[in-house]
């Protein structure tokens, strides 16, 4: 078997065209899973920015804007005030003031901090500094204690 010098020739020529063709595959190869990795990749940060942005808390506007006009809003009306009277009846989140005209007052202490509002009892006589609430734009207003102050207890040996 002997083969010619041009078929030697065209053998080696045969051999590097594959060699080439192959590389050329590899290298494509090579590129498309890099592509591929790279769109992963920015895929995954995509993923985690939303994330991370969902996890933040909302801005106040936000906030306000999904809350519409349905939810109770509370909004001060006036600057803080202050009155005296007896402790006429008391609950967890109210108490009832007898003036000293005798007018009798509902006072709200909902969502005070506890050590400002507590410290009476019934009979007690105090100072109660606060603000008028409305509990929806128009309606009319709730006072709200923001510091209830013991000024005279009542005798409770009789």
């Amino acid at each position: 078997m002997t083969i010619g010098i041009n078929g030697m020739i065209s053998q080696i020529l045969h051999q590097k065209t594959f060699e080439k063709t192959v590389s050329l595959h590899n290298s494509k190869f090579i590129s498309n899973k890099r592509m591929y990795m790279n769109r992963i990749n920015v895929f995954l940060l995509f993923a985690v920015w939303i994330g991370l942005n969902a996890c933040q808390s909302k801005g106040k506007q936000a906030i306000e804007k999904e809350m519409g006009e349905e939810t109770l809003i509370i909004a001060p009306t006036e600057e803080e005030k202050t009155i005296t009277g007896i402790v006429g009846d008391a609950s967890t989140d109210h108490f009832v003031l007898i003036t000293s005209k005798g007018d009798t007052l509902f006072i709200s202490t909902m969502d005070q901090e506890p050590n400002d509002v507590t410290g009476f009892e019934l009979g007690d006589t105090v100072r109660v500094n606060y603000i008028e609430e409305e509990e929806e734009p128009g309606s009319s207003t709730i006072p709200t204690a923001q510091k209830v102050i013991v000024i005279g207890k009542k005798d409770r040996d009789k």
